[in-house]
């Protein structure tokens, strides 16, 4: 009977592992598929997600290609807008630069001219100045022909002595025209000289018709040369200054 039973037992238990063999191919089966359409969905769902991230990625590059051109559109214009305002302001510090440098320059010239001299301007003065005794010289020299014409020493004497006081004023008339002009400072010098040099042919000619000896009369030419060419310098220095600056 144990035997019996063992082999009953025997057999039951093959049967039921053949049972539980049978049994088990199906969940392993079922598992394959499960797992064959998780794997497939799987790819569906990656190949769904690169397809987004690709239209995702394109998007953003069309978009990121928009941003950068109308950046760069508005860096344009706004560069062009700046170098406008730039240009605006370099072109009135420019004007505003001219005028202070105008102003400068007027100011400088100004001061320039008080401390040398209008050339023009001085000479202008000493022509005036000449025109203004002009009627005076010739006063002297008539009375000083007439008085040497009379042979009259005490009338000659009265007319020298006249004569050097009137010259003595013209100096001191002369010396007060201011003249800071270097160019025509000259010309004042030789306008001098000259007063001085005709008073000294007055005296040597007082001198020879008192005492005509061949002395006297060698030293009153030599006064007359001295005095016709210092006026004939003084000439010739009027007439370049005047031309020139063209004074008449």
């Amino acid at each position: 009977m144990m035997k019996n039973l063992l082999k009953v037992t025997s057999g039951a238990a093959l049967a039921l592992l053949l049972v539980a063999c049978s049994q088990e191919s199906d969940p392993v089966k079922d598992a394959k598929e499960k797992v064959s359409a998780v794997t497939q969905d799987a790819k569906e769902a990656v190949s769904n997600a690169a397809e987004s991230a690709k239209e995702a990625v394109s998007d953003a590059a069309e978009s990121a290609k928009e941003a950068v051109s109308n950046a760069t559109e508005s860096a344009k214009e706004a560069v062009s807008n700046a170098t406008e305002e730039v240009k605006e302001v370099v072109s009135n510090v420019a004007d505003e630069t001219k005028e202070a440098v105008s102003s400068v320059t007027e100011g400088v010239t100004d001061k320039i001219a008080e401390v040398t001299g209008d050339p023009a301007a001085d000479l202008k003065k000493l022509l005036e100045w000449g025109n203004e005794k002009q009627a005076e010289q010739q006063t002297l020299q008539q009375q000083a022909q007439a008085a040497f014409e009379s042979q009259d020493e005490s009338k000659i004497q009265e007319m020298i002595q006249k004569y050097s006081a009137s010259i003595e004023e013209m100096k001191q008339s002369l010396a007060s025209v201011d003249i800071k002009s270097d160019v025509i400072k000259p010309l004042k010098t030789k306008l001098e000289e000259t007063l001085v040099s005709s008073e000294e042919v007055m005296k040597r000619s007082a001198e020879t018709i008192r005492n005509r000896t061949e002395e006297n009369i060698q030293l009153l030419q030599a006064a007359i040369d001295k005095t016709v060419k210092q006026a004939n310098e003084l000439q010739a220095l009027q007439t370049e200054l005047q031309e020139k600056f063209s004074v008449k």
